[in-house]
């Protein structure tokens, strides 16, 4: 598990309110995959590409803190990633790197 906390601060109560639903917010830790290569340029000179492969490694789950005041212009969630035993950590080697880390969205979700 990966925890976190998340402050979110607005003047419209309303924005607030909706915006700290329990699908209105997604904190997502993505895994993304670099495979570096060349090939040779119409000119013969060695072309370099990469091939970038993204995906979701876990999605948290989060909930309002226990501290939080409703009545204020600032609201904190605290939550938990849930992670794969086979997930792999961030490496680089020449040609080929995978990196993890955390994306959001702020959404309503279907």
């Amino acid at each position: 598990m990966i925890p976190f906390q998340v402050e979110l601060h607005c003047r419209d109560q309303q924005t607030l309110d909706l915006l700290c639903l329990p699908k209105s917010l997604t904190i997502t830790l993505v895994r993304k995959l670099t495979v570096q290569f060349s090939r040779k340029a119409p000119n013969g000179d060695p072309a370099w590409k990469n091939n970038v492969f993204t995906g979701t490694a876990g999605e948290g789950a989060y909930w309002p803190a226990h501290d939080d005041d409703p009545t204020s212009a600032t609201r904190k969630l605290n939550g938990e990633i849930p992670l794969q035993a086979k997930l792999q950590p961030s490496f680089s080697f020449p040609y080929t790197s995978v990196e993890v880390g955390p994306a959001s969205t702020a959404y309503p979700r279907m």
